[in-house]
C-alpha cells in the first residue's frame, strides 16, 4: 500500500487470514487536512527520500518552506511576491502575456493589470 493513502490494514483476530481495510478519516476530513499533518508528512518523506520536500501547506506569496532530511524546516522568504493565489491554488507569478481570448493579460500577476 503506498504511503500517504490515509488507509491502514488490520487483521481480524476472529477470522484467521482475513483482513479489512479501514480509512484513517472520511474523504471530507482528508480534504481538510491540517497544516501540522502536512508538515509531519513532508518531514517523513524528506527523511525517507533523503532530500528536501516542499511543505505545500506553508506556502505563501512571499515564502517557501522545505522539510529537510535532518528533521528541520527551512524557510526562504522573498522581498516581493513570487506566487499569487488563484482560487484555492498558489500559482507562480507569470507575467508573460497571452492573447488567446480577449485582451492581453498575464497568466498570474501579483496585482491587477488594467
Amino acid at each position: 500500500m503506498p504511503l500517504g493513502t490515509g488507509a491502514a490494514c488490520a487483521t481480524d483476530g476472529a477470522a484467521e487470514g482475513s483482513a479489512e481495510t479501514r480509512t484513517a478519516a472520511s474523504d471530507s476530513a482528508k480534504s481538510a487536512a491540517s497544516a501540522e499533518d502536512s508538515v509531519d508528512a513532508a518531514l517523513l518523506m524528506a527523511r525517507l527520500q533523503d532530500r528536501k520536500i516542499e511543505v505545500l501547506s506553508e506556502r505563501s506569496a512571499t515564502s517557501t518552506t522545505y522539510a529537510l532530511p535532518s528533521g528541520e524546516a527551512q524557510t526562504s522568504t522573498y522581498a516581493a511576491p513570487i506566487r499569487q493565489k488563484v482560487g484555492s491554488v498558489w500559482q507562480d507569478i507569470d507575467t508573460s502575456l497571452s492573447d488567446t481570448v480577449g485582451p492581453l493579460e498575464p497568466s498570474a500577476a501579483a496585482a491587477d493589470i488594467a
